[in-house]
């Protein structure tokens, strides 16, 4: 009977122990984050949907880990924002792209005036720009390569014939064939899919993501924060910096 109280008891103060490390670092307040104590910075953060408190010492070591499960609307709002970002950044690329467009056609339009003959009618940008996109195709593996010229092919001579036989133009002027050359750039951007100048990561949907922060118990009492932390997205786990404990205390 004895024995079965003295096991009894040194579970107890096990359990106690354990206990004691983790209200140790729950009720210590950090040197550089006096606002608060790591346990009201961290239970109180209303990021997790859930958290978790584990005694994890070793033989020779005092420590405590500290799990948060982020929540659905912390996700959600950080995924709405960057994507709103990237809209914003892949719009402006779209806005870029029309105006060298028009200022293609302009130019188009400019020397098209320039080649007409009697014979000849006037042509909208819209006209013009089908003949573009009707003979002229963006090439992308052309661009990868950095050849020389525009990263398109054309059909100069089927171009050529038709602003010849439809829209009677001077084919025997010396600008023709620079002409012809024109609707390149009016495809180019067109064509080419736009190309947004965004900084940091792509939009990114996640389903789930939790931290992993270790918090070391000196001899002394003093507590401090493991510099190396854990990120698991979606299964994925991968080392972060201990310092993402600060946006635990942002209120």
């Amino acid at each position: 009977m004895k024995a079965k109280f003295s096991i009894i008891a040194a579970v107890l103060a096990l359990v106690g122990c354990g206990d004691n490390n983790i209200d140790t670092v729950k009720n210590y307040t950090l040197p550089q984050k006096k606002s608060m104590t790591i346990g009201a910075a961290v239970d109180g953060y209303e990021g997790c949907k859930s958290v978790k408190w584990e005694d994890v010492s070793a033989k020779d070591l005092k420590a405590v880990k500290v799990t948060c499960e982020v929540s659905d609307a912390i996700l959600k709002a950080q995924f709405d924002s960057q994507n709103a970002r990237y809209e914003e950044a892949v719009q402006k690329a779209k806005d870029e792209a029309q105006k060298n467009v028009d200022r293609a056609l302009e130019q188009i339009i400019k020397t098209y005036n320039d080649l007409k003959t009697e014979a000849s009618a006037d042509a909208s940008k819209e006209e013009l720009l089908a003949l573009a996109n009707k003979f002229c195709k963006y090439d992308e593996e052309k661009e990868k390569k950095h050849t020389f010229g525009a990263p398109v092919t054309c059909d100069n001579d089927a171009l050529a014939g038709e602003l010849l036989d439809k829209y009677k133009l001077n084919g025997k002027s010396f600008i023709f064939a620079t002409f012809v050359n024109q609707f390149q750039w009016a495809a180019l951007d067109s064509q080419r899919p736009p190309k947004p100048i965004f900084f940091g990561d792509m939009p990114k949907k996640i389903d789930s993501r939790t931290y992993e922060i270790k918090f070391i118990i000196n001899t002394d009492k003093t507590v401090d924060v493991d510099r190396k932390a854990a990120m698991i997205e979606d299964g994925e786990r991968r080392d972060i910096s201990g310092s993402v404990l600060s946006k635990f205390y942002d209120r």
